[in-house]
């Protein structure tokens, strides 16, 4: 309710002639944090088209500083995809931000983590090998925004190129990235985490290689395996996921 009167005080700004590209911003920043803080999925939807709709009439706007339009756009991105719309759709955005803004990571970051989410390993790793070269090797960083994800350039955009590049089976790759990550996680920071640390060393090259044998495996046995048929409840020992976990055992 909050962000919602936030959001009607704001309008009511904008309704006396106050269209200013802050004003529309906060606007939709208000019903977007308002639907997410929202328990009814209808109203959430709901709050989250208005905010789309301040955004676009935002976007049309000169912005009063290039880190308010990058956030926009970035905003707008993800709204977009909590919005339900199509990826094409909310790919666009984070791609025009990235060719408005190409010395900040978040928006590639953001496509490479949807294509990891959903399996797609080869975009995956085409997005995070880019990333990887042009701002960990390169050091193409816009330091002018300070609107940054610190954590992106220390250690997440090279374990993400890692993670990838280990789910794509470029082994080649991968020794010199482990090493170079254990380097960039070793000491706790405000961008490294105990958490992010445990995450590091759980996703070792050995760890992975395992996992992966173990996908292949449970896919060989799906495809090769005809398992008789069951009546009722009963549970076959035969299946796939049980052979691959009485393996592991």
């Amino acid at each position: 309710k909050k962000y919602i009167r936030y959001g009607t005080m704001l309008e009511a700004y904008r309704d006396q002639g106050n269209t200013t590209f802050r004003t529309l911003y906060y606007i939709a920043d208000s019903y977007a944090t308002a639907a997410d803080h929202c328990p009814d999925k209808t109203r959430a939807i709901a709050h989250r088209f208005k905010a789309h709709d301040h955004y676009l009439m935002a976007d049309a706007i000169v912005p009063e500083s290039r880190e308010g339009k990058y956030l926009l756009l970035i905003m707008m991105a993800k709204n977009l995809g909590l919005m339900d719309s199509e990826w094409p759709d909310q790919k666009a955005v984070y791609l025009r931000a990235f060719s408005e803004f190409p010395g900040k990571a978040e928006a590639v970051a953001s496509i490479i983590e949807h294509y990891m989410e959903r399996k797609d390993w080869h975009q995956a790793f085409l997005f995070s090998r880019f990333a990887y070269n042009h701002y960990i090797v390169k050091g193409y960083i816009d330091t002018g925004i300070r609107a940054t994800n610190q954590a992106l350039y220390q250690w997440r955009l090279m374990f993400l190129f890692y993670y990838c590049a280990m789910k794509t089976g470029k082994d080649s790759e991968v020794r010199s990235l482990y090493r170079l990550l254990l380097d960039a996680t070793g000491k706790t920071s405000d961008y490294v985490t105990v958490a992010d640390q445990a995450l590091v060393r759980s996703s070792s090259p050995v760890v992975l290689r395992f996992k992966r044998l173990k996908d292949k495996a449970a896919t060989w046995l799906k495809k090769t395996v005809r398992l008789p048929r069951l009546r009722g409840n009963q549970t076959n020992k035969y299946s796939p996921i049980n052979q691959v976990s009485y393996a592991a055992q």
